[in-house]
């Protein structure tokens, strides 16, 4: 049996109305070269009565207890036989029946270790456009929105799965590191991929993503933590300039 070009890997846990919105999304799409993965945390919710409706589509599925999502997202990895990754949550859709087949020419080309675009909430209104270019700087300021990323399986033969000691932000430090250490190449898409559900983990503390990236950078990247404290101080105080101009080209402009 010939490698797929893409593993699409669900995780779920006790979201069965996400689950069949997300399922749904991966088997209508016009493109055929794909295997489809689903790790279930042991859901009681009803969710495995939709995975078993639709495990003739699945090249593999589970459902037993875990130690997080990003163990979960682990065990889809280790399953995985794709060239490139995309890890598509319950409750997160593809965009459209197409999406796969815009960038399937640039997943044929063999260039890029990372092809990646954009995804949008399911407010329809607020895009979440990811860092481009991909920079140590740019994905520690700004994070990624996965569902968006497609990643050669071999980026993870090299760096490894992800690190389960980082809660929220395991998927941009390993990120990290395959551009920083492995030089990892990437092309970046402009274009919405996926339609993601707005209570993400790595939304839902800034104050634990920044006490994450920091343990990271200290324990990864000792030599460049300074450096990084110190891009990041310089930007906060451009950015601080910036809002000072705006606000007295606003005050100048009202009091004409």
């Amino acid at each position: 049996m010939s490698q797929p070009l893409i593993s699409i890997i669900t995780i779920n846990y006790n979201n069965k109305k996400g689950l069949a919105r997300t399922i749904e999304s991966v088997i209508k799409q016009t493109v055929p070269d794909y295997e489809y993965i689903l790790i279930d945390g042991g859901s009681t919710d009803g969710s495995i009565d939709i995975i078993k409706q639709h495990q003739n589509k699945l090249a593999y599925w589970v459902s037993e207890k875990d130690k997080g999502i990003y163990d979960a997202m682990n065990k889809g990895i280790q399953k995985a036989s794709g060239k490139y990754l995309l890890f598509l949550n319950s409750g997160d859709c593809f965009i459209n029946q197409i999406v796969l087949a815009a960038i399937n020419e640039a997943m044929h080309t063999d260039k890029y270790d990372i092809i990646y675009g954009n995804s949008i909430f399911t407010n329809g209104k607020d895009i979440r456009y990811n860092p481009s270019p991909l920079s140590l700087l740019n994905v520690l300021r700004l994070g990624i929105s996965h569902q968006a990323f497609f990643l050669k399986k071999e980026l993870f033969n090299k760096a490894g799965l992800y690190n389960t000691t980082y809660k929220v932000v395991a998927d941009s430090c390993h990120l990290i590191t395959c551009l920083v250490k492995y030089n990892a190449t990437s092309l970046y898409i402009n274009t919405i991929i996926a339609e993601i559900e707005p209570d993400g983990i790595s939304m839902a503390s800034t104050g634990q993503n920044r006490k994450e990236q920091q343990l990271f950078m200290r324990t990864e990247f000792i030599a460049l933590q300074n450096d990084y404290e110190l891009l990041l101080t310089y930007y906060k105080r451009d950015y601080l300039t910036r809002i000072r101009k705006f606000v007295v080209r606003k005050f100048k402009f009202r009091n004409r």
